[in-house]
């Protein structure tokens, strides 16, 4: 952007892999004529993004400060495996999100906390017990926290 005004979108997703992509497809499916930003570390798969919808608009990640966009929601599916996972986290849901007051700060996972194996077959709610052979386990709980801090979801 050459002005220094930010621009607004309904959406932005940190991390568009392959559970980015998915959430972009189903948020477009039940709100088509909304704005959505994708964002990811490289450039590699910018024309699958592009090519999925025609409201979504690629984002690399080295350009997020300079484009300043601001979210009604902002949706971080970040790896826990991303170098500097939670700085990366925290920088996003700081200057990304509109606030609570207009949208929501959602932080999702296909990595779980709580294990395949020692639950196989249970319910697991938040009182389940964690997977502590999870390497991400810790990760992820101190990724929670971070959304809990900025009052998202």
């Amino acid at each position: 952007m050459e002005n220094d005004k930010p621009e607004f979108c309904d959406l932005y997703i940190v991390g568009c892999g392959t559970l980015g992509r998915f959430a972009a497809s189903q948020y477009l499916f039940l709100n088509p004529n909304h704005s959505v930003y994708c964002e990811t570390r490289t450039t590699d798969s910018h024309d699958v993004l592009a090519n999925l919808h025609a409201n979504i608009t690629p984002q690399i990640r080295s350009q997020r400060n300079v484009s300043k966009i601001i979210a009604t929601n902002v949706l971080i599916a970040l790896p826990p495996s991303t170098p500097n996972y939670l700085d990366e986290l925290s920088a996003a849901a700081t200057s990304l999100w509109r606030g609570p007051s207009c949208g929501s700060l959602v932080l999702i996972s296909s990595t779980g906390v709580y294990g395949s194996t020692i639950h196989a077959g249970q319910v697991v709610t938040e009182t389940s017990s964690l997977d502590n052979a999870s390497p991400y386990r810790v990760k992820l709980i101190q990724a929670e926290e971070i959304i809990k801090t900025q009052r998202g979801n």
